[in-house]
Order: structure tokens, then C-alpha cells, then sequence
């Protein structure tokens, strides 16, 4: 059971990793920098699950 889930968060986070990369594949095509990438809807996940992990991880220290 513990293997089912590993895999399913290697399998998510593959998916926003991807979709991240093509955002900002798309708007470096454009002429954008890379910050605008982040305000894109996987740049903002990312950095939501980024500020929750360390939120979790000073909760628990």
C-alpha cells in the first residue's frame, strides 16, 4: 500500500512538473521572464504545496 501511494504522488507531481514546463516553455517563446511563469496556475500550486510542507514540517518539529 505505501508503494500505491508513493507512486501516486511521483505520478502527480510528474503531471505539474510537465505542466509547469510547458507554461513556461510558452510564455519564454513569447518574450516573457521567467517570474511570469509563476503566476501560472502550476507555478501557483507549487508554490502552495511548497509553503504547506513547511508549514507541516515546523508544525511537527
Amino acid at each position: 500500500m505505501f508503494i500505491l501511494k508513493c507512486c501516486a504522488v511521483f505520478i502527480a507531481s510528474l503531471l505539474l512538473g510537465r505542466w509547469f514546463d510547458g507554461e513556461r516553455t510558452k510564455i519564454l517563446v513569447r518574450g516573457g521572464s521567467m517570474m511570469q511563469a509563476w503566476k501560472t496556475t502550476p507555478g501557483l500550486l507549487i508554490i502552495i504545496i511548497f509553503c504547506i510542507l513547511i508549514g507541516v514540517m515546523f508544525f511537527y518539529k
